[in-house]
């Protein structure tokens, strides 16, 4: 376990966010020219002629709008408590084509589409937060509220909110859309997947059901570990799995810590352990049993 520490310590050191002051650059933004074809995050956003708040806007954008990344700009600007670059980009409006820059904190990460629905998500606030330790010391920490939202027609339909789980998973992130697996009246899955660059950095899942009109969140997935060392996982047993039953969503979590001790060939002794809970689902919520 102390090898497992030691390791989460120096790569946190070197792989943490960059500081601005009192806010945070995430390496998230950096990853924004490998997947150009981007989409509008915020409910409006404003295109305008230069990489900065004091130049004219030309343009206004919406919710679900697609646009081109041409460039990451050196220009960054700190808002709602984070910092992140302006991007010059590509893009329509009625039928012409046009360029302008846009602030990277009203673009989604990623998107996910089903028939004529659209998902976004993006960052949509950090904050500071009073916390105290066991032994009385007192700390600020910083909270990451991320916004999904559901789009139709680029107005905002349905959005849902939480606090990230780990500030360190803001290196990566993926969107998935899969159908209902079995569960009663929802027509898509939607999951949201951050992760982290070290050891010791959990990969967080949060996945919400769309049913059509609203989303609707499932218990927050976790993975987390250190080759030879530790390992966390969780997972969903839905209605149409393997195993799965009618209303029922099942949560497994596997865990494993390494002893320092090994067996006869020298591999390494592991203490597992295990659980499981289930919730039901009822049509508009899941209810844990």
């Amino acid at each position: 376990m102390r090898k497992y520490l030691v390791c989460i310590g120096i790569l946190f050191l070197l792989l943490a966010p960059k500081l601005h002051g009192q806010e945070m650059y995430y390496n998230i933004w950096s990853d924004f020219h490998n997947t150009p074809s981007k989409t509008v995050f915020a409910d409006t956003a404003k295109i305008r002629s230069a990489p900065g708040t004091n130049s004219l806007v030309t343009d206004t954008l919406y919710a679900g709008d697609t646009l081109f990344v041409i460039a990451t700009e050196k220009q960054e600007l700190t808002l709602k408590g984070f910092t992140a670059p302006w991007l010059k980009v590509r893009y329509n409006v009625t039928g012409v084509q046009k360029t302008g820059y846009i602030w990277a904190g009203l673009v989604s990460f990623e998107r996910a589409a089903s028939n004529n629905t659209t998902f976004v998500y993006g960052l949509d606030l950090i904050r500071s937060k009073d916390s105290v330790f066991a032994d009385g010391e007192k700390v600020k920490l910083r909270e990451c509220i991320v916004k999904l939202k559901a789009v139709q027609n680029r107005k905002v339909v349905s959005a849902r909110g939480w606090v990230l789980g780990s500030e360190e998973s803001l290196s990566y992130t993926t969107a998935k859309l899969t159908k209902g697996k079995g569960l009663a009246t929802v027509l898509n899955l939607v999951e949201v997947v951050f992760s982290g660059e070290a050891c010791g950095i959990p990969t967080l899942t949060y996945t919400y059901a769309w049913n059509g009109k609203q989303l609707i969140a499932l218990p927050e997935l976790m993975d987390v570990g250190d080759a030879d060392v530790y390992w966390h996982e969780e997972r969903f047993v839905y209605p149409a799995d393997k195993g799965g039953k009618p209303s029922l969503l099942t949560w497994k979590m596997k865990e494993a810590e390494s002893t320092e001790k090994t067996d006869k060939k020298g591999n390494t002794i592991y203490k597992e352990s295990s659980a499981t809970k289930t919730y039901r689902w009822t049509g508009d919520k899941f209810i844990l049993q």
